[in-house]
This record gives C-alpha cells, sequence and structure tokens, in this order.
C-alpha cells in the first residue's frame, strides 16, 4: 500500500500541535535487487513544527516541518505515522 496524497493530507491534519509518534516506513519504491525492508523508529514534533526522527536507516532525520518529512519518506515508499496518547 502506497501513501497518496491525501493519506499524507491526513497524517497533517491528525497531528497535534507537538508530541512524539511510532512511524514505520518501508523501501518498497526504491529496494531495486536489494530486499524489500520495513523499519520502525520512533520520532518527535516540536511546539516549534521541527521534526525529529530517532532512526539511522535514512540519511534525513531532521525536518522543518511535518509536511517535509511525509514529502521525503513519500518517496521512498510506504509510511505510516502513529501518535503516542500523552498520559
Amino acid at each position: 500500500m502506497l501513501n497518496t496524497s491525501s493519506s499524507i493530507v491526513a497524517i497533517i491534519e491528525e497531528a497535534p500541535a507537538q508530541g512524539l509518534f511510532e512511524l514505520t516506513f518501508s523501501n518498497s519504491k526504491t529496494h531495486g535487487m536489494h530486499p524489500l525492508q520495513t523499519h520502525h523508529c520512533q520520532g518527535v514534533l516540536y511546539d516549534s513544527g521541527h521534526v525529529h526522527l530517532d532512526t539511522q536507516y535514512i540519511q534525513v532525520t531532521q525536518f522543518a516541518s511535518l509536511s517535509q518529512m511525509c514529502e521525503y519518506l513519500d518517496q521512498f515508499g510506504y509510511f505510516k505515522v502513529n501518535w503516542q496518547e500523552e498520559t
């Protein structure tokens, strides 16, 4: 399943002003001769709008906005954001 522009819009619209999230992403668009891989990591959306991903599987881990992160991840393949509830 690949992301569509409407699913990216939904991710952005459902985002809190700030918070932690779990990210699942794959290399389904770019794997070529390499095996398909799915990775999981944690991320944080700061109240400034900046995003940081805690992963070693992609080169860029800092983004100016959530939409910039979505656009970057979309070039590789499927991704899903699961917002963590505040406790």
